[in-house]
């Protein structure tokens, strides 16, 4: 399942993880949890929390094709080993 990416309004890019909700001035409102969308893990350094009608407010859907690929290029090579994607560095050939 690809999961869109989101531009912030200062030019950031992030995605969302998950929703929850969050209280403010005494009354729970839906809200995203979202991370950077050029860090891909599955533990997350830092997270961020946004009510929903002010994360869309803020961020736009990337849509470009061209602006989606470079975002997704910038992982890390460090990130595609904890991922499990040595495949996607090293081609088909065997590492043992």
């Amino acid at each position: 399942m690809q999961q869109t990416i989101y531009r912030h309004h200062k030019g950031n890019y992030y995605r969302i993880i998950d929703h929850c909700r969050i209280q403010l001035n005494d009354e729970w409102v839906d809200a995203y949890i979202y991370v950077d969308a050029d860090k891909f893990s599955s533990v997350y350094a830092i997270k961020y929390v946004r009510p929903i009608s002010e994360f869309h407010a803020k961020f736009s859907p990337v849509l470009d094709e061209q602006e989606l690929h470079t975002i997704q290029d910038s992982e890390s090579l460090l990130d595609k080993i904890r991922q499990g994607q040595l495949s996607d560095i090293f081609g088909k050939f065997k590492l043992f």
